[in-house]
């Protein structure tokens, strides 16, 4: 059977309402289905209805159909197709050859959404909006275009007229939503409480809203406020680091430090890693001069920015409060693998060295040199700077026999060290050491020492 042809005077308004139909399928979803997935951003911002495209194209017999509608019927099908930026293309002939199709211009301005391309989809979404004023999904499609490329003094005067002039409620809540974003972003604080309250009475249990909430009231300093919707939340979410990191606010604000320091460890217990918490903990434990915590959680922060020269420059600190110079020595020498220019540091390691040799002393004036010398091993790898410090406490109470042990050891490891050689050298001859002098390899350099 062949279609039936249709009349060429009926044929214009049989067009139009073949395309208001299409438009009414058009705009059946919402958009936060299509864009779902998009990066966080579109996730978080973009509220705008979905552009589903009707399965299928406006009908004209072939005589009469006009040039533009290939682009038309191209465009929506690569957009079946999932093809979004080749429907770009098509939607863009399109436009150039007939502007003033509205329906099309949306449906373009709803893949440029989809794309996150905010910047063009406002250009477009004003264009319609000179059309028709009054279209809410054009309205709706700016502010929040608007709030995810960064406009926000607009997206907030486009989403509180909107506000006031609309009466569904789900429409009120999605003005609300978008207000809340704004507001955010921006750090008004005192603006978003109300907003945040209208927003609950649509949403009293959603533990979002309500954990924003208490983070507002915290920050505005309503205490008891605070404290009462904290403690309703954490009752029912325990677990929950954000509400933690609440409490350890409000337990600052009120002056208590063991009560923001309990929290702090609620918080380390569920999130091990969380570095913020491991330095405040190191701060007060610092304050209160308990090294060894302070220490432990330094250390905590260390497994985590191991290059960080300052943190091993206090760990370094903390050692040598403790007593532990060999520990501290440890970290001056990790400080300094970083900052090998920094004289602070290579003075700070000097001073550790020096009570090290002072405390390692007793050995070797007890013939301990050599055991020493290997057991130094476990402790630094600047066993010669060690000697060196040792070597000088010698030298100053004039204890030549041990001195001579220490130098000896140090010329062993280092017989290209001139200086060490000639001090050695002249004291084996000072002390008729004839022997042990002549084994002593001359370094290349001449030390102006003579060997008779």
């Amino acid at each position: 059977m062949q279609p039936q042809r249709i009349p060429k005077q009926k044929h214009s308004l049989l067009i139009h309402l073949v395309a208001i139909l299409c438009l009414a399928t058009f705009f059946s979803l919402p958009v936060r289905a299509e864009l779902r997935g998009n990066s966080p951003k579109a996730e978080a911002v973009v509220q705008t209805q979905a552009r589903v495209l009707p399965d299928h194209d406006i009908s004209y017999e072939d005589s009469q159909s006009p040039e533009w509608k290939s682009s038309w019927d191209a465009a929506r099908q690569l957009y079946r197709d999932k093809k979004y930026k080749e429907a770009l293309i098509q939607y863009e002939i399109l436009l150039h050859r007939k502007g003033s199709v509205d329906e099309a211009r949306w449906e373009y301005t709803s893949i440029l959404l989809r794309l996150e391309r905010w910047e063009q989809a406002i250009v477009q979404l004003e264009k319609l909006l000179a059309h028709d004023k009054a279209n809410r999904n054009y309205q709706f499609a700016l502010a929040e275009a608007s709030l995810a490329c960064g406009q926000t003094d607009k997206a907030l005067r486009m989403y509180n007229r909107l506000y006031q002039n609309v009466v569904k409620a789900d429409e009120k809540k999605r003005c609300l939503e978008g207000m809340v974003q704004v507001l955010e972003i921006q750090g008004n604080q005192a603006a978003l409480l109300p907003l945040l309250e209208q927003l609950l009475s649509f949403k009293p249990s959603d533990s979002v809203l309500l954990k924003k909430k208490a983070g507002v009231l915290v920050h505005l300093d309503h205490i008891s406020r605070a404290q009462a919707l904290l403690d309703s939340l954490i009752a029912n979410i325990p677990e929950d680091a954000d509400l933690i990191r609440l409490e350890v606010q409000l337990h600052k604000k009120m002056g208590d430090s063991a009560g923001a320091v309990e929290y702090l460890r609620k918080l380390i217990a569920i999130d091990p890693e969380n570095y913020d918490a491991h330095s405040e903990l190191r701060q007060y434990y610092a304050a209160a001069e308990n090294w060894t915590a302070a220490l432990d959680h330094l250390e905590a922060m260390l497994r985590m920015t191991p290059d960080n020269a300052d943190l091993l420059s206090e760990a370094a600190e903390f050692n040598m409060k403790l007593g532990r110079i060999d520990g501290a020595l440890t970290y001056y020498e990790y400080a300094l693998a970083i900052r090998p220019w920094d004289t602070v540091l290579r003075q700070k390691k000097k001073d550790a060295q020096k009570i090290l040799a002072r405390d390692l002393l007793v050995l070797v004036e007890n013939n301990g040199t050599d055991k020493l010398w290997q057991d130094l091993v476990q402790v630094t790898t600047d066993r010669p700077g060690i000697y060196r410090e040792i070597a000088a406490l010698l030298r100053n109470d004039d204890q030549v026999g041990e001195l001579i042990e220490v130098l000896r050891l140090l010329y062993h490891e280092n017989p290209s060290d001139s200086k060490t050689y000639a001090e050695l050298a002249t004291l084996l001859k000072e002390q008729g050491r004839a022997a042990e002098l002549a084994d002593l390899q001359v370094p290349l350099k001449d030390t102006g020492v003579s060997r008779q």
